[in-house]
């Protein structure tokens, strides 16, 4: 994970945070640290923080702690088009644009909603970072007040949702 901070400690005392070298942390210890116990912590933003106690050995020069840190973080949404307090016609383009740097995009779970009224079939483009659905004359938004909804999750589950108010005149 890129940025990921990776500190062990080997008591109340003695904390560091570990440096990196080809993708692995490296901690010296000396001697006198040998049959101790040492509490790893790794987190990274946008991850939930994990910690693991492990023991050293005499003899070992090195130890292996693997982490899978979850993604906690929700993707980036904003309705584009059109914008809250708008008026629009029955047939309008509805235009998104998401984002998320952890996990990415699920773009099977990408819906739109018109007044509870699930609109996502209308979706004429979609790509890992924008998305337009477009309302057929055949088929129009009622006139008067209406909330446009659009919900998406990143692969790790995390959903994200926006809505916007505008106002339908034919």
């Amino acid at each position: 994970i890129a940025g990921a901070q990776v500190s062990a400690s080997l008591g109340i005392f003695s904390e560091s945070t570990l440096t990196a070298k080809d993708g692995q942390y490296i901690m010296r210890l000396k001697v006198s640290y040998w049959f101790a116990r040492v509490k790893i912590v790794v987190s990274a933003k946008g991850y939930e923080q994990k910690s693991s106690y492990v023991f050293i050995f005499p003899g070992r020069q090195s130890l292996l702690a693997n982490f899978e840190l979850a993604d906690r973080t929700k993707p980036d949404l904003t309705i584009v088009s059109p914008v809250s307090g708008s008026e629009i016609f029955p047939d309008p383009v509805i235009e998104l644009r998401y984002d998320d740097q952890v996990s990415g995009i699920n773009l099977g779970s990408l819906v739109i909603f018109a007044n509870d009224r699930e609109i996502s079939k209308y979706i004429k483009t979609i790509d890992l970072q924008k998305a337009t659905c477009s309302i057929p004359q055949d088929d129009p938004l009622p006139n008067g007040a209406c909330k446009i909804t659009a919900r998406v999750k990143d692969r790790a589950g995390n959903l994200a949702a926006e809505s916007v108010f505008v106002m339908v005149i034919d």
